[in-house]
């Protein structure tokens, strides 16, 4: 997977991006670190032993999950928030797309123009990370709803969350509430 990585660009965004004084998530120059990490979150979710699969990122970070998909075969798109320079450079080096846009209560996710096998998200929280509670099952409600219109016939939805403030992912009634919709 190092390999297929423009070794001259990513040494520039490490030297650019790698430096603990930057604001824009220094880690995320650790390319090794980051491909081992997706890689296995690509065998965790079956990816590696399916025929293309279309795929749609939601926070998206540096692109890494999309990059490592493509290489197997799959195609994608990511969409995220636009407060890191860095991810948008790592999505060029990675010859990825991505959409601008910022999940929030009640809020549609944007038309992309296509539907997708997988909707993914690993380490994602919707809500404010410093909040004391997350979303409760109205927004979960609406969100898993309005995800659905985005699949094809058969598709999966696959969320890994952070937790928030209080240190739990979520409640009891929200686990019950994704428990008792197949989650």
């Amino acid at each position: 997977f190092m390999s297929k990585i423009d070794q001259a660009k990513l040494k520039r965004l490490q030297k650019t991006y790698g430096v603990t004084e930057s604001r824009d998530w220094p880690k995320y120059v650790e390319a090794e670190r980051f491909l081992k990490m997706n890689i296995r979150r690509m065998q965790d979710i079956g990816l590696d032993r399916l025929p293309p699969q279309q795929i749609l990122d939601l926070g998206s970070g540096a692109g890494y999950f999309l990059f490592v998909t493509r290489l197997l075969g799959h195609s994608g798109l990511g969409l995220d928030i636009d407060d890191c320079l860095l991810f948008e450079e790592m999505f060029k080096l990675f010859g990825l797309k991505r959409i601008i846009h910022r999940i929030e209560k009640f809020r549609p996710l944007p038309e992309t123009g296509a539907q997708y096998d997988w909707i993914t998200a690993f380490s994602i929280s919707f809500a404010d990370h410093m909040a004391e509670e997350s979303w409760v099952v109205r927004e979960w409600d609406y969100f898993l709803k309005d995800a659905s219109r985005h699949l094809r016939h058969g598709g999966r939805l696959y969320l890994d969350r952070n937790p928030c403030r209080s240190v739990s992912f979520y409640s009891i009634v929200v686990a019950e509430f994704v428990l008792g919709r197949g989650g």
